[in-house]
């Protein structure tokens, strides 16, 4: 599903159309840092998740995120998704500290 999210965002640009997520996948903040690796244009979220979203925008690297979005593309299992998504936010975490 993440790979056809990419393609989906790939063609929107390759026509010139800005490339939009919106609904639950949009409003976590947790995937944020994946959606703008993609090269999402503008997310659309819930009312209560937008301070979440936004902070998770501000404090985001795009180079890392684009690193990220790259081995979550290669991945072959949501396991490895899921923890790829957690060790990202685990340095960025690191990072603060």
């Amino acid at each position: 599903m993440l790979y056809l999210i990419h393609r989906s965002i790939e063609a929107a640009h390759r026509h010139g159309k800005p490339a939009i997520v919106c609904g639950e996948m949009a409003s976590d903040p947790n995937l944020t840092p994946l959606l703008l690796g993609f090269d999402v244009d503008e997310l659309s979220c819930t009312p209560p998740a937008l301070p979440m979203v936004r902070s998770a925008v501000r404090h985001t690297s795009l180079p890392q995120a684009r690193e990220l979005a790259r081995a979550v593309l290669a991945a072959t299992t949501l396991d490895e998704v899921q923890d790829l998504i957690k060790q990202y936010h685990q340095s960025e975490q690191a990072d603060k500290a």
